[in-house]
């Protein structure tokens, strides 16, 4: 089970990490989809890479885990409400929905 936790952190850090560096641009066309400004975008920005640095690093400083599972969590929840309440594509909402239920997953 502890590989699989493990597992289920690096896919959600490197997977935020991603989107959030080097596939920004998408991030700033649905932001910008989802009426929301460039300071809030910025913020969420921090936050999540934030998260993800921490959730990543919590695979060998053990105390970590929850915080980050956590607070990815309340992210992702976040964005599906977004995507939900811009009805976007299920293709659009599925990345967030998946992250979402590894973190449950992480505080299970």
């Amino acid at each position: 089970m502890v590989n699989l936790i493990h597992l289920a952190q690096f896919i959600v850090a490197i997977s935020v990490l991603w989107v959030w560096i080097v596939r920004y641009k998408v991030v700033i066309a649905e932001f910008e989809k989802f009426n929301l400004s460039e300071q809030t975008r910025i913020k969420v920005a921090a936050v999540k890479v934030s998260f993800a640095i921490t959730m990543f690093t919590s695979v060998w400083i053990t105390e970590m885990k929850e915080i980050s599972a956590l607070g990815m969590m309340i992210m992702m929840i976040g964005a599906q409400y977004y995507h939900n309440r811009y009805d976007s594509p299920i293709s659009k909402r599925l990345p967030s929905l998946v992250l979402l239920l590894l973190c449950i997953l992480m505080l299970v």
